[in-house]
């Protein structure tokens, strides 16, 4: 079965540009998704132009393409993937039926650290991708990014409109860097539960 590994990022802000959404509300901005198929990885992702730009139908859209009905969806801390998801299918209505499709087909790929059963010391006793990543592959860590977090890559989206148009170009370069390193993290880290599993 093909595997699609899924990361969004989200901006909140007080008083929301666009329209169905409430203050502090989770507006999706970027996606990032590994598609593993017979031992192959495609890499799809999507980065809106700034915050005055609605992503939601672009992202519905491109989701609704690259994600086949056969295909179970990965996550880590899955709910939040699937708020988005659901919340996706209402803003924009002629994708719902697939994006809510999407949302019941999210299985956790924190789960197995979150309950313990699988534990490394240099975790910390935390199981934040953040942790369980750099424990498990320590040259797949966040340390070489300059975005190396869900919050500095939310701050640098709002502001990235107010920045020259070389200074856009590198910040869109290295989100799109952080957004790629979850999902492949995601990857990564499923290849190796399944190892234990064998």
């Amino acid at each position: 079965m093909p595997l699609a590994f899924l990361d969004f990022e989200t901006f909140q802000i007080p008083t929301p540009y666009h329209q169905n959404l409430r203050p502090y509300e989770p507006m999706p901005f970027a996606f990032s998704l590994h598609i593993l198929k017979c031992n192959k990885v495609h890499v799809e992702d999507y980065i809106a132009k700034d915050v005055n730009q609605d992503g939601r139908k672009d992202i519905a859209k491109l989701l609704s393409t690259y994600i086949t009905p056969e295909m179970k969806l990965v996550a880590y801390n899955a709910p939040f993937e699937r708020q988005v998801l659901r919340k996706l299918a209402l803003d924009v209505p002629v994708y719902a039926e697939a994006l809510n499709a999407m949302a019941d087909r999210v299985v956790d790929l924190m789960i197995p650290f979150a309950k313990g059963w699988v534990v490394d010391q240099k975790m910390n006793g935390k199981h934040s991708l953040k942790m369980v990543l750099p424990a498990l592959f320590p040259k797949l860590s966040y340390d070489n990014l300059e975005i190396g977090d869900g919050g500095l890559a939310m701050n640098q989206f709002i502001l990235l409109n107010k920045e020259s148009k070389k200074v856009q170009k590198e910040i869109r370069g290295n989100l799109s860097l952080y957004c790629s390193r979850d999902t492949e993290a995601l990857v990564k880290i499923y290849q190796y539960l399944v190892s234990l599993v064998k």
